[in-house]
């Protein structure tokens, strides 16, 4: 059984239950057609001809009572006449009934019976009747007639008794069909019972055993799939069957056998890093070593341009195989992605800061760090530290960078805002020298116009100018003096000037 194929295992297995099913068919068709049968002949010979035998009672106790009839009405031709017609009608029915009822009756002893009642209905009954109507019409005497009717008397008792009798023997038949066919009835039932029991029996059996002998390795199969599912690849089944089971038990011992020793091989190579695996194709169809091989052939491609990538080399081109090509895809959205950023890092190198970068995803870490280092060199270069340039190329020098910053950013903040500090305290201070030195000018022409109101005066008066020498020389010492002044503070404004024009410079390559 073991060796034969699963589809005539099944057709055993169907076989057996069609074929109980066709016993007890077959056994229930012929049982409910001897019954059938049985049932036709007592409805045909017991059944029917009982209705032929009350017809023919019927007809015998009518032709008794219209025969009394004329009796009664003797001597009135018309009432006899009618009398006689019907009498003559129920003859008639009689007669057929009879004829119709003989060739039913099967047992000698109610053939005996009906032929002494024909014979008696015929010879002596029948004449009688037709006498007492011949005399009623004639209006012979009531009582002769009703004497003539009494002595025949005793042939229709023995017509009505054995008529009685004949119908009691076809009754007694007919029970006794009806009983032979209800116990044939119980013994069909009792014959397709036990085939129905036996048939279930043995289908089950067969039924039981075909399942195990399919279920059985069927289960272990689905144990070591699920075991191969599980990364486990030392199942074998090891069934020794010639069926179609024990072919696939086979092709399943030697497909984890090859999976664990060439696929597993070069797996563990691959999970080791090492991708100069190759791996030979058994034949045409061997689609896990062409899948293998593809799998190295994409590691190797992917490892190549990811050494591209990091030697900065973006310059890449990748194809993928196909929509589903989840690696190859990834690879090119990524140096796609990366020629975005280098797009905007140069853009950034040249002073343009107006690129408008938008993250792909919350997890694109790169475009948001990127975007926010374009913000803050905008924020820093463009909106708040050149607010403050322009303001100090307007010359006002009150204005100071506001916003937040980290890192060297901060520190560039602190230093703008210090440069501007300085420098606004420088230029402060060089105002503040250049009144100074304004203030020694007229200080100076003051004493120059005074000295020339003096020298007029000597001019006039020269004779104040010998009692005033002495006086003049000293006001001379003091302009001298005053003149030595002006060009010490004159020497410092210069310097402040210069210091003030460096530190401009300074600001401004800053």
């Amino acid at each position: 059984m073991k060796n034969l194929k699963v589809s005539a295992k099944l057709l055993v297995g169907f076989g057996i239950a069609v074929l109980f099913t066709l016993t007890v068919g077959i056994a229930g068709i012929y049982e409910l057609g001897k019954s059938q049968k049985n049932f036709d002949y007592a409805v045909k010979y017991h059944g029917q001809p009982l209705m032929e035998g009350g017809s023919m009672l019927e007809g015998f106790h009518a032709i008794k009572a219209e025969t009394r009839a004329a009796i009664i009405f003797s001597g009135d031709a018309e009432k006899v006449q009618a009398h006689e017609a019907a009498a003559d009608e129920w003859c008639k029915n009689f007669e057929k009934a009879a004829a119709e009822y003989s060739p039913f009756i099967v047992r000698p002893d109610a053939k005996a019976l009906f032929g002494e009642t024909m014979d008696a209905y015929e010879k002596t009954y029948k004449p009688t009747v037709l006498k007492i109507l011949d005399g009623a019409k004639k209006g012979t005497p009531a009582a002769e007639l009703t004497a003539q009717m009494a002595s025949a008397k005793p042939a229709g008792d023995l017509i009505s008794q054995n008529l009685k009798k004949t119908m009691v023997m076809k009754a007694d038949m007919l029970d006794k069909a009806s009983d032979d066919n209800a116990a044939a009835y119980k013994y069909s039932l009792s014959v397709i019972l036990a085939v129905i029991f036996a048939g279930a029996g043995i289908s089950a059996f067969f039924g039981v055993y075909i399942s195990k002998t399919i279920s059985k390795p069927l289960n272990e199969t689905v144990n070591m799939i699920t075991e191969m599912g599980q990364g486990n690849l030392s199942m074998r089944l090891n069934l020794e069957r010639g069926d179609e089971i024990g072919v696939m038990a086979k092709t399943m011992d030697t497909f984890a056998s090859n999976l664990q020793i060439y696929v597993l091989d070069v797996m563990k190579q691959i999970a080791g890093g090492d991708l100069s695996a190759k791996i030979g194709a058994k034949g045409g169809k061997d689609e896990i070593a062409v899948a293998l091989n593809g799998m190295l052939e994409s590691l190797n491609t992917v490892i190549g341009t990811m050494k591209k990538i990091s030697e900065g080399d973006l310059n890449v081109n990748i194809q993928p195989k196909s929509d589903k090509d989840e690696v190859s895809n990834a690879l090119k959205k990524t140096v796609e992605s990366l020629n975005s950023v280098v797009g905007v890092m140069k853009k950034i190198s040249a002073g343009d800061l107006s690129a408008d970068i938008e993250p792909k995803s919350e997890k694109d870490a790169i475009s948001a760090a990127l975007k926010t280092t374009v913000e803050s060199l905008r924020e820093l270069i463009i909106n708040d530290g050149g607010s403050v340039l322009q303001a100090a190329a307007n010359k006002d020098l009150s204005q100071r960078l506001k916003s937040s910053y980290k890192g060297e950013f901060a520190k560039m903040k602190d230093n703008i805002n210090t440069v501007m500090q300085n420098l606004d305290a420088a230029l402060s201070q060089v105002a503040e020298t250049v009144a100074q030195v304004a203030g020694a000018s007229g200080e100076i022409s003051s004493g120059a116009q005074s000295l020339a109101e003096g020298s007029n005066e000597q001019a006039s008066s020269l004779e104040e100018v010998s009692s005033s020498l002495e006086e003049m020389s000293s006001m001379t010492k003091q302009n001298a003096d005053n003149s030595n002044q002006a060009m010490i503070l004159a020497s410092e404004a210069s310097a402040a000037a210069k210091e003030g024009d460096v530190t401009i410079s300074r600001m401004a390559t800053t």
